[in-house]
Formats: C-alpha cells, structure tokens, sequence
C-alpha cells in the first residue's frame, strides 16, 4: 500500500475497505495500490474518490463489480488484472480524466458501458487474444490510428465462429485506411 491509502485503508477478509459501513471514503488521494490478496473488488467501492489518480490491482483481484470506480473522475491510469473474466457496466464510467487502461485477454464478457463517459481515453493496450464481445472504447475520440490497430492486432481471430463486436464509434472508425479495418473484419470483428 502506498501514501495515504495505507493509512486509512483496513484489510478484512481479505478485502481492503474504502467504504465502512455504507459510508463512502473520498478522502483517498494519489496512486491506489491494493494489496495483493485482495480478490473482489466490491460494488460502490471507491465510487466517486475523486482524488485518486491511478489504481493498481494485483493478479489476484478476479472480480471488479459495477460502480466500483465509477466517478472516480481524476483518475488517469488502471489495470484490469489477470483473473478478471467479466466487466459490468459502470465500472469505471465516469472517470472522465481516465487516458490509460490495460485490459487482458481473460475477459470473456464485458458490457458496453464498462468506460460510460470516458472521453479522455487514448492509451488502451488490449492483450493479445482479447476474445470479448462488446468492448465498447467509443466515448473517447483521442485514440491515434495506430493505438487503435494496436488494438484490433490483439483481437482473437473468430474465423469459422459467430462474429463479435468492438465499438470505436464513428469518429475512431474514420480515422482508419480499409485495410486497417480489414484487420478486425479479417478476423471476424465488426467494427462499429
């Protein structure tokens, strides 16, 4: 744990609490670094920490609830671990500065809305094989044209399989040549 997160944070179960007792605790500020052990990160967790401004999770967090980052609005940098299979809505929507995510091919079920009204998006490094259908980046419009090939070369080929979709938005999708399209729809993607 670092800065005054260590300080306020207490570890229960396994689980480090950021809401006690229902209250919600927007005194964090700076980076957040959860402990490793922790595994769930709950519902309504660090809803509207408005100071945080980086989160680290470790390798053993295998679930992030919806809501638990959302308003989290200084906040520019998350990992999603490995171990996490599903992302819900809301998880961190409203994280308005958020600019850098990570997200790793064991996602197997992600919403649309898990990134509601990040419009600051621009460094999004998907792990090669990512295999989920409805990754949504579309409220950003910062993307280069090589982040988001950086993107569609990470996405599994379905090829011989019923086709899944990536949502970019049109601004993003223009910002493509066809053949860089042909990258996602080659594999099976439709790119929306």
């Amino acid at each position: 744990p670092t800065s005054s997160y260590a300080s306020i944070m207490r570890n229960v179960s396994g689980i480090p609490k950021g809401i006690v007792a229902g209250m919600i605790d927007n005194s964090l500020s700076g980076e957040l670094e959860i402990p490793y052990g922790t595994t769930k990160i709950p519902m309504y967790k660090f809803y509207h920490c408005e100071k945080i401004t980086s989160a680290h999770l470790p390798d053993t967090v295998s679930s992030i609830e919806s809501y638990a980052f959302t308003n989290c609005e200084r906040m520019k940098t998350i990992n999603i671990p490995h171990g996490v299979t599903t992302l819900i809505n809301y998880t961190f929507g409203y994280c308005y500065e958020l600019e850098n995510v990570s997200i790793p091919n064991t996602i197997t079920h992600m919403e649309n809305a898990v990134f509601a009204a990040c419009n600051s998006l621009k460094n999004v490094t998907i792990e090669d094989g990512f295999n989920a259908n409805n990754l949504s980046l579309q409220n950003s419009s910062k993307y280069t044209a090589d982040t988001i090939v950086g993107c569609l070369n990470a996405l599994a080929d379905r090829t011989g399989r019923s086709a899944y979709t990536f949502i970019i938005g049109s601004i993003n999708l223009n910002k493509l040549t066809p053949e860089q399209i042909a990258i996602a729809t080659n594999k099976n993607w439709n790119l929306v």
